[in-house]
């Protein structure tokens, strides 16, 4: 695979991340927070955690492949899908 598509692939997966994140917040916004059991709060406060460790991974990954870029390497094995699919179905688990 070409590194510009592994680059590619990794933006376009970062974007996606960052647009669930979007999402969650504002589905987050309306919830009544009172009204939820007290283990379901706590486990959607502790995704924020794992989202954003998400997040962070994901920008680094683009980094690190475009320094790879920068040095000359034209060819990678494959690129690595960043889909937090555990926390996804997590997620919507509370709705």
């Amino acid at each position: 695979m070409r590194i510009q598509q592994a680059i590619a692939i990794a933006k376009a997966d970062e974007n996606r991340l960052i647009r669930f994140i979007s999402r969650r917040d504002r589905f987050l916004d309306a919830l009544d927070w009172d009204a939820l059991p007290e283990q379901m709060a706590r486990e959607a406060a502790m995704m924020d955690e794992l989202l954003a460790t998400e997040l962070a991974e994901a920008a680094c990954y683009v980094i690190w492949l475009e320094e790879c870029l920068s040095y000359g390497v034209e060819d990678v094995i494959g690129a690595h899908h960043l889909q937090p699919v555990s926390v996804i179905r997590a997620v919507a688990s509370l709705a």
